[in-house]
C-alpha cells in the first residue's frame, strides 16, 4: 500500500509541513489545509530541497490558497523569532563571559590578596603571643570607675602571661 504524503499549510500563520498527522496546527490551533501542490517538485526522493518551504509558500500565494498578508506576517514573525533567538544567544554568551570574568577576578584576588589570618599580637615585655584584646566596654567601664587613673586608658591589649597592658 503506497500512501502519498501531502503538503499541509496553515492559513493563519503560513507554516508549511510535509506529511502532517494532526487535524489542527499545534502552534495556532487552526485547521491544517491540504495543498494540491505535488510535493515531488520540492523533494529529491525523501530529501527536501534547501528552501522548499519558501517555494511552497510562494506557489500557495500564486494559486490563491495563501494570502500575501499571511505570507508577510509569517516572515515578520520569523524575523522576530530569529532576532529573539540571536538576543537570547547573545545574552547567554554575555552571561558566560561575565561568570568567567568573575571567577578569574576572584581567583586573582585570592592569589594576590590571600585572606589574612587573625592578627598575632606579641607582648612587648615578655614576647608571649598569649594576648587578649581589651574590649571597648571594659575600657569604658574602667574609665567610668577610676577616671583618668584607669590603667586601661589608651591600652588595647593585655598579656595573659605577665599581665602587662599595652
Amino acid at each position: 500500500m503506497n500512501i502519498q504524503k501531502k503538503i499541509f499549510f496553515c492559513k493563519q500563520c503560513g507554516n508549511v509541513i510535509y506529511g502532517y498527522q494532526h487535524d489542527k496546527h499545534i502552534c495556532c490551533n487552526q485547521e491544517m489545509c491540504i495543498s494540491e501542490i505535488d510535493p515531488s517538485q520540492y523533494f529529491n526522493g525523501n530529501t527536501p530541497t534547501k528552501d522548499w518551504k519558501d517555494l511552497v509558500r510562494t506557489d500557495l500565494v500564486k494559486q490563491g490558497e495563501l494570502t500575501n498578508k499571511t505570507l508577510k506576517r509569517y516572515y515578520k514573525d520569523q524575523e522576530k523569532l530569529l532576532i529573539k533567538k540571536q538576543n537570547d544567544e547573545w545574552k547567554e554568551k554575555v552571561f558566560e563571559i561575565e561568570n568567567r570574568n568573575k571567577k578569574t577576578i576572584n581567583n586573582a584576588n585570592h592569589t594576590l590578596n590571600p585572606t589574612p589570618s587573625a592578627p598575632v599580637v606579641t607582648c612587648p615585655y615578655c614576647h608571649s603571643t598569649n594576648t587578649k584584646k581589651i574590649s571597648a566596654g571594659h575600657r569604658w567601664l574602667s574609665t567610668g570607675l577610676f577616671g583618668l587613673a584607669s590603667s586601661d586608658l589608651g591600652k588595647q591589649w593585655k598579656c595573659a602571661d605577665c599581665g602587662s597592658k599595652f
